[in-house]
């Protein structure tokens, strides 16, 4: 993979459907990412997350900010008990990207559907956009602390930073409807029961 070099990497991934493109700073630039992350939850087992993620392999979404949980839930397909939540951190790529983050790479493609193997089920569609990727353990870690910062204060004030010549936005999102409410019901289970057998037949003939 040119990209990576002589790297190992791994072209499936159970998170992605369809078409995965690897790409580097230069592709990215313009773009607008971000990602959800909290304090751990009350409601259920998802443990506290972090603004910048795993340093070597970070989620982001792409493009414009889901205004709701029903949108960020469903379309990024997070099911209740992965993600911790509460806050977002946005980042806005710029155009000469290439020139400030040059060892920046990532996996872009469209999101998979989801579904919880215990009850209570939970199936979430998918089929936002999101990215994979490498930006370095330095920046990460600037992301991460900054996020902390803004979850032990818990203002409802959107707290810009430039991190490495880039603006990333941090803020509350102050959602209420956002665990055990989406994606379940009597056609989230049969939806979520179809593509367990689907996946258990292909599991099967391979």
């Amino acid at each position: 993979m040119p990209v990576f070099g002589a790297q190992r990497v791994y072209k499936d991934i159970a998170s992605f459907h369809g078409a995965i493109t690897a790409v580097t700073s230069r592709e990215l630039a313009g773009k607008k990412i971000y990602r959800a992350f909290g304090n751990a939850s009350r409601v259920t087992p998802a443990s506290e997350s972090f603004a910048g993620g795993f340093w070597a392999a970070a989620y982001w979404g792409v493009g414009e900010v889901p205004k709701t949980a029903k949108a960020w839930r469903e379309s990024a397909a997070v099911l209740d008990d992965w993600n911790a939540n509460g806050f977002m951190v946005v980042a806005h790529l710029p155009d000469n990207l290439a020139e400030l983050w040059p060892e920046a790479k990532a996996w872009i493609g469209r999101i998979a559907e989801q579904y919880s193997p215990d009850s209570p089920f939970q199936y979430l569609e998918g089929g936002g956009e999101q990215l994979v990727a490498n930006f370095g353990k330095n920046l990460v870690e600037q992301i991460t602390a900054i996020g902390n910062e803004v979850k032990a204060a818990g203002s409802n004030e959107v707290r810009t930073e430039m991190i490495d010549g880039v603006r990333f936005d941090f803020f509350k999102t102050n959602w209420k409807d956002v665990e055990r409410v989406h994606g379940y019901g009597e056609a989230s289970n049969k939806q979520a029961a179809t593509t367990r057998r689907l996946t258990e037949d292909e599991v099967r003939e391979k």
